[in-house]
């Protein structure tokens, strides 16, 4: 029954990952991969080498390997509680980081680019000339102004 309470989670939280890291300009597939392998090193992998090591623990210490299994059996049960709520725990980090929507990349969030300064690409000295270009006057310019 926890494994299979276990198996719903992740699946869930998946599904939201992924929705939630689309919607947010994240690559939803990568984070869905990264809650799911979460959820399963955290709910299987981690209590089953735990397990493992407090098995070891009781062989090496003189226990009987004929009782081994009972001797382990309520330890194996608070790991195996403490790996689905530590799974729980992590994937829930995984979508709260995925529901953040992602900083702008540093160019851009630098601001806008500084105001240009007048009077530095005009490089006039007094021995050379100066011309200014003509312009072609707008239309009605030589029109006298309306006195309505």
């Amino acid at each position: 029954m926890l494994s299979l309470l276990g198996i719903i989670a992740i699946v869930i939280f998946a599904i939201h990952t992924f929705r939630t890291a689309n919607s947010n300009g994240r690559n939803g597939g990568l984070w869905a991969f990264i809650s799911v392998a979460v959820g399963i090193a955290l709910q299987w992998v981690v209590p089953l080498v735990a397990s493992m090591v407090i098995a070891i623990f009781y062989i090496a210490s003189g226990s009987n390997i004929d009782t081994i299994e009972q001797d382990i059996m309520w330890p194996a049960v608070v790991i195996s509680f403490a790996g689905l709520g530590l799974s729980f725990l992590g994937m829930w980090l995984v979508l709260r980081h995925v529901s953040q929507i992602p900083d702008e990349t540093p160019a851009a969030a630098s601001g806008p680019p500084p105001p240009p300064v007048f009077g530095d690409s005009l490089s006039f000295r007094a021995e050379e000339p100066h011309e200014v270009p003509s312009r072609p006057k707008p239309e009605g310019a030589d029109l006298p102004p309306n006195r309505d």
